[in-house]
């Protein structure tokens, strides 16, 4: 009789909480995919999301497809939280312009991401098995068991309502939903676009580049009749000078530069907005970029340069259809737009960070404009810098410019980070010495700080400032 009971106890575990263990199973494994993506795009999230706790606790209830639905959006706000964290948004209209251009990334990261919705698709549906020996009440009380376990968490670290600023290691549950509106939130008040709600374009309240040293009022000051100006991607402030000066060594060694200074800018969001601080002075507070009208943007640099009779000239070796630049790049005042679909193809050398021709592959293209045109404003947008730093960009990979300034344990992206802006330079050092160049004057900026996947890394740059450096051709 004993032996009856103990098994029939038995019994009952194992039909009802087995499967519960199961469920929890996963969502760990589902918090545990996307806390390495987090981890690698380097922003934080709840581990365990709300949204998907719902989305399981309406399958226990019998409406699978219903939670299917959440869940789906549920992931929906997980690509949300990370592109806002990643990109600084602050307005949904940027998600949707940037959700339009998904098939223009990567191959492998387009595959990476059809893998996860399958893999999430088999955990959801595997869960909703289980959950059928499991009364929906269980999992209610079990998820509110986790709800107030970091309800504790929160009040014990002193913060419960603002999961930005709480340590990773305290957001166990929570809204994902809740957590990017906390971002949006964030960033507009970083840019200080809460009071420009009607508002589709606004000043910068830090001087750009171009304004420091092309001039900030309404006619071009230089004298220069060549102008390079160059926004490099992802080119960070590093809190370490030493750092800056492997980078731009070879042009501080060149016998062909003369006046050279550098200086700063403060700088957030994605590269779109650099190209308008610069570009224009302004920045947008909605990315309609397909209908951007000049008369709210005002006359960008572009276009005043035309006016005075100088050619202006867009190189970039990504498609133009990525930020719609096909779109906008006319209205700010280009005659001519180089992008990837208007290059010769060159066979095994577009790049593996983005998808487009590799810098080193257009310094032939740029000098063949400057030297062709007396009078010209030639904007290079660079590429192959973006983030994931692939190693397979770098042509001459050298392990000892980053134990020179990062001494050692720092990690393989840092390094190869430092590899390609040292690369670039030296191209750059390289086609100055043209003397068809002479007197053309180059400005350097960077877009945006580069982003890691660890804080080790991130910690070697400002988090809101770029460079820039400026000199003439001799």
């Amino acid at each position: 009789m004993r032996i009856n009971i103990a098994s029939s106890r038995w019994n009952w575990v194992h039909a009802s909480w087995m499967p519960l263990a199961g469920y929890f199973l996963s969502l760990a494994t589902l918090g545990c995919i996307l806390e390495w993506v987090s981890f690698h795009f380097g922003y934080k999230r709840y581990f365990i999301s709300i949204e998907f706790l719902s989305a399981f606790l309406v399958a226990a209830a019998g409406w699978r497809w219903l939670g299917a639905i959440i869940f789906i959006a549920a992931i929906g706000w997980e690509a949300i939280l990370g592109a806002s964290s990643v990109l600084f948004f602050f307005n949904y209209s940027q998600i949707q312009t940037i959700a339009r251009f998904v098939f223009e990334a990567k191959a492998s990261y387009v595959l990476a991401f059809g893998g996860f919705l399958a893999i999430a698709g088999i955990l959801y549906f595997g869960a909703c098995r289980a959950l059928r020996r499991v009364s929906w009440p269980q999992v209610f009380f079990a998820s509110i068991g986790l709800v107030l376990l970091q309800a504790v968490i929160s009040f014990r670290e002193g913060n419960f309502i603002f999961p930005t600023i709480a340590d990773r290691k305290s957001l166990l549950v929570g809204s994902s939903m809740y957590f990017s509106e906390n971002i949006i939130e964030q960033n507009r008040k970083a840019f200080d676009l809460g009071r420009y709600d009607n508002v589709e374009y606004v000043p910068v309240r830090w001087p750009s580049a171009l304004m420091q040293t092309l001039g900030s009022d309404s006619e071009n000051k230089t004298s220069s009749r060549k102008i390079l100006f160059i926004i490099a991607e992802s080119w960070g402030s590093p809190g370490d000078r030493r750092v800056l000066n492997s980078q731009i060594k070879s042009i501080e060694n060149s016998d062909n530069v003369r006046g050279m200074t550098l200086g700063s800018v403060h700088a957030i969001g994605a590269t779109a907005f650099a190209e308008f601080r610069e570009l224009c002075g302004k920045l947008p507070t909605k990315l309609n970029l397909k209908e951007i009208s000049e008369a709210g943007l005002g006359e960008c640099w572009p276009k005043m340069l035309a006016r005075q009779g100088y050619r202006t000239v867009s190189v970039h070796g990504a498609h133009g259809t990525m930020y719609d630049r096909l779109h906008w790049y006319p209205v700010i005042g280009f005659q001519e737009k180089i992008f990837k679909e208007n290059m010769p193809i060159i066979t095994g050398e577009q790049c593996y960070s983005f998808p487009g021709y590799c810098d080193k592959n257009l310094f032939e293209v740029v000098g063949h404009k400057l030297a062709g045109n007396d009078e010209i404003f030639l904007y290079w947008l660079t590429l192959n810098s973006h983030m994931p730093y692939d190693r397979r960009d770098i042509f001459e990979y050298r392990m000892g410019l980053c134990e020179d300034v990062f001494g050692r344990g720092y990690s393989e992206g840092l390094c190869n980070y430092h590899n390609l802006h040292v690369q670039f330079f030296e191209g750059l050092a390289k086609l100055i010495r043209n003397s068809e160049l002479s007197g053309t004057e180059v400005v350097v900026v960077g877009d945006h700080p580069p982003i890691f996947g660890d804080e080790s890394s991130k910690s070697y740059f400002e988090i809101n400032k770029v460079p820039f450096l400026h000199f003439w051709v001799k």
